[in-house]
């Protein structure tokens, strides 16, 4: 069986969603590519690429590895749950070497690093009455050169 061409941001959904205690956070499904749908359940996780590919070079060339910053904003009704998510994800993501999405059939993607970048407490959005934080890691992976 061929295997299955598998994105980046789709293997760090399924990553999240492999977590058991993410995933009792967020319920069965909560986490959604770059736009929250209007019919999303909360709480809720956003994952989006922010930046381009950044090859990290050797003196030979391509090494390769390339560094992707990725996004993971966290949407919440209630300040208390933001905080647990966000800090699952700091212990679930941070300074990690991992195969991110592996799944009976696929193999998933190999990120000898991962590290976090950024966090802003984005507050608290009056027209949905949702609590933000956006967090940003860096996902190292291995490609082809």
């Amino acid at each position: 069986m061929p295997e299955e061409e598998l994105s980046l941001e789709q293997a760090i959904r399924t990553h999240l969603l492999n977590d058991p205690v993410l995933a009792s956070y967020l319920g069965d499904d909560a986490v959604y590519f770059s736009v929250l749908p209007a019919d999303a359940r909360f709480p809720a996780i956003t994952i989006q690429e922010i930046s381009g590919v950044d090859p990290s070079p050797t003196h030979s060339g391509h090494s390769g590895l390339e560094n992707r910053r990725i996004q993971f904003t966290i949407f919440t009704d209630c300040v208390h749950k933001r905080v647990r998510i966000k800090t699952r994800l700091d212990r679930y993501l941070n300074n990690k070497n991992s195969v991110v999405g592996a799944s009976p059939g696929v193999d998933g993607i190999w990120c000898p690093r991962i590290w976090k970048a950024n966090q802003n407490d984005l507050g608290l959005d009056p027209g949905r009455r949702l609590f933000m934080y956006a967090v940003d890691f860096i996902f190292t992976e291995k490609v082809q050169p």
